[in-house]
């Protein structure tokens, strides 16, 4: 049997990843496959995370990292994988990677 379950969490808050880590916890002791799917584009104006960073940047790009690193460990006990899916719509803008708030 193949349990599938779909967790919401909102990638420009650090405590809803938070929350969200110990709910999986609460419900599974490992997870096979991880699947981070994201994509904030063409916002119409400028906006910040819940951690004042610049959205855009938050979702797309430091979105993946907090909750696949609280989930290593049930990944790693099932010999899981974690698969990061995006588009190439990062190649119509500009990244400057010295100023992560484009401030």
């Amino acid at each position: 049997d193949v349990k599938l379950t779909f967790i919401h969490l909102d990638l420009l808050d650090n405590s809803s990843v938070r929350k969200v880590d110990a709910e999986i916890n609460a419900i599974a002791n490992k997870i096979d496959v991880l699947i981070n799917n994201t994509a904030v584009a063409a916002m119409k104006e400028f906006s910040l995370s819940k951690d004042w960073v610049e959205a855009h940047f938050a979702a797309n790009y430091r979105g993946y990292f907090l909750p696949t690193n609280m989930l290593s460990e049930s990944t790693v006990k099932a010999n899981g994988i974690a698969i990061n899916v995006s588009s190439g719509a990062y190649r119509l803008a500009e990244t400057i990677i010295e100023d992560p708030k484009f401030n």
